[in-house]
């Protein structure tokens, strides 16, 4: 696919010339003032949406989207703030489809939209482009002009899915490219830095990370400590009556009892383990929001241990079968 080429067009009103015209646009002519359609053969509209959140106002629902978790009181207060905003292509498709039912025909419209860039860190699965569209105000896309305050994505070449298309025989398809606004936020947090991403149309966080206080676990590492100190204190003659019930309910139970006991054990030094070890932050995805520690493997040590014996026990249960 070949980059369209700057066509040489005048104004139909006062024949100035219009020079750099890639794609088919509205603009006014710069001579006259004349509000003028461009169209450009096998070039897609371009259009924007301008932004109705401002970077305060961005900051201020991140900041926001946080109230009433265990965040630092110090994040994203101050000058370390950064907020950033972006325009990002999508490919808007409209297409006409006749359906017959019922020996009639009736003509369908359908509206279908799909990303055309691929920024990092933006995760534009989770972000309602076709609400940015529908509440946001359409004008004439002008690079030079929106690079001046923003970063302008460039589209790329691929052709996304924009799911599926109306039913019956398309009579007429167009599409536009549309570059949607977005903010960047950008705060750092003892060394690390966290971002999140809002819809410049609505002021909605839609996705973002933000640091723990430590303190905020610390009521769960206690009691698990506890827990963790008073099983392993328990008298010996304890355990024994445990085993000996269960071998009392039967052989196998008991073996199995006498293996997995030990795996319930380290099960609660596990759970005590990550609290303790890692640093913890919160994550959003969509109106999702959970706890995730950082840096953490698949399997800490205290769990590889807990599963070595549950393992057993499972492999002795099914050999008594």
């Amino acid at each position: 696919m070949t980059a369209p080429r700057a066509q040489a067009l005048a104004c139909p009103q006062c024949g100035g010339p219009l020079r750099g015209v890639l794609s088919s646009t509205f603009l006014d002519c710069p001579a006259c003032a004349s509000p003028l359609a461009v169209l450009v053969e096998d070039a897609p509209l371009r259009e924007a949406i301008a932004p109705s959140v401002d970077r305060e106002q961005a900051v201020a629902a991140v900041r926001a989207s946080w109230e009433g978790r265990a965040v630092p009181k110090t994040f994203l207060v101050g000058d370390a703030v950064e907020a950033l905003l972006l325009f990002v292509p999508f490919r808007e498709v409209a297409r006409t489809a006749l359906v017959k039912e019922g020996g009639g025909a009736t003509l369908v419209g359908h509206l279908s939209l799909a990303p055309a860039a691929d920024p990092p860190d933006v995760p534009l699965a989770r972000f309602d482009a076709l609400g940015a569209i529908g509440r946001g105000t359409r004008e004439s896309f002008d690079a030079a002009s929106l690079q001046r305050r923003a970063v302008v994505l460039d589209p790329d070449e691929v052709v996304r899915d924009g799911g599926k298309g109306p039913p019956g025989e398309v009579v007429e398809e167009r599409t536009t490219l549309v570059w949607l606004p977005l903010w960047l936020v950008r705060g750092r947090h003892d060394r690390n830095l966290y971002e999140a991403v809002v819809d410049a149309t609505s002021g909605v966080v839609f996705s973002g990370r933000a640091p723990m206080e430590r303190t905020a676990r610390l009521h769960e590492v206690v009691l698990l400590v506890y827990l963790f100190a008073f099983v392993l204190s328990m008298p010996l003659s304890w355990w024994w009556r445990v085993i000996a019930f269960l071998f009392d309910l039967h052989f196998a139970a008991g073996i199995v009892g006498t293996i997995g006991l030990p795996g319930v054990v380290v099960w609660i030094l596990a759970f005590a383990w990550d609290r303790l070890r890692f640093r913890t932050e919160w994550v959003r995805e969509g109106g999702d929001v959970r706890s995730q520690a950082v840096n953490r493997p698949p399997r800490t040590l205290p769990e590889r241990v807990r599963d070595g014996f549950f393992s057993t026990a499972r492999s002795v249960a099914q050999v008594l079968e």
